[in-house]
């Protein structure tokens, strides 16, 4: 807390008289900017307090202003709430982004959100991808790639028809999770995985579904609640 005196003290001019001046100290330093009110810019990460004509005071280095999150979600609409919006679809002539209401009763997987993705089923012998260009920060250390998964068949436990996460990029592919008609299920199937960066740190990537369809029975794979987190702290 500043000091703060004053006192007065006679001034006699010849000819003029005799009178009172106030005058003042503050124990802090007389500069443009009080040492208190500099400290205060430095603790918001201002920078230094001004220099006046009787003094200078200096304020303290505020800390790391805005250091960052250290996970980031790189995906747009990974839920898929807002339909294809931030995705691409391939091949361009099929859907790949459907409301509940429009699948097929017999291979509707159960109730989860409102838009889910759905890669398979009757395709012949073709590849089906649903990707999304992602900007992958220069710091980052590992990257989380989550979501739910429910696979519906009408093959036999011998795997023909397969699904895959995984992340292109300059460097190569980087295979998150796979699954086969052999991973059928009657539920929602939460999955996670955290990989190191392999390369893709400060890249610009690839975050891709590909269905890879036989020429026999039928396998969906429905996809929902996407998620592509860069970790930025050790």
């Amino acid at each position: 807390m500043s000091f703060l005196a004053r006192f007065v003290f006679a001034v006699c001019v010849v000819g003029l008289g005799c009178g009172s001046v106030t005058a003042r100290t503050d124990a802090s330093g007389s500069g443009g900017g009080s040492g208190m009110d500099a400290g205060r810019a430095g603790a918001d990460g201002a920078g230094t307090g001004g220099a006046g004509t009787g003094g200078r005071a200096t304020g303290g280095i505020g800390g790391a202003a805005g250091a960052g999150p250290c996970h980031v979600e790189l995906l747009t609409n990974g839920n898929f709430e807002a339909g294809n919006v931030g995705w691409t679809e391939s091949p361009g002539d099929r859907r790949l982004v459907y409301l509940f209401g429009e699948i097929d009763p017999a291979v509707v997987p159960p109730t989860q959100s409102d838009d889910v993705a759905w890669l398979g089923y009757n395709v012949v012998s073709q590849t089906v991808i649903l990707s999304q260009t992602i900007h992958v920060p220069a710091n980052t250390i590992s990257f989380t790639v989550s979501g739910s998964v429910y696979i519906q068949t009408d093959e036999d436990r011998t795997p023909y028809d397969f699904g895959y996460v995984e992340t292109a990029g300059a460097a190569g592919t980087d295979p998150a999770m796979s699954w086969s008609n052999a991973s059928a299920g009657d539920s929602w199937v939460p999955f996670s995985v955290t990989r190191p960066q392999n390369g893709l740190a400060g890249q610009t990537a690839t975050f891709r579904l590909r269905v890879v369809m036989d020429d026999g029975t039928n396998t969906s794979f429905f996809f929902d609640n996407l998620s592509f987190v860069a970790n930025l702290c050790p």
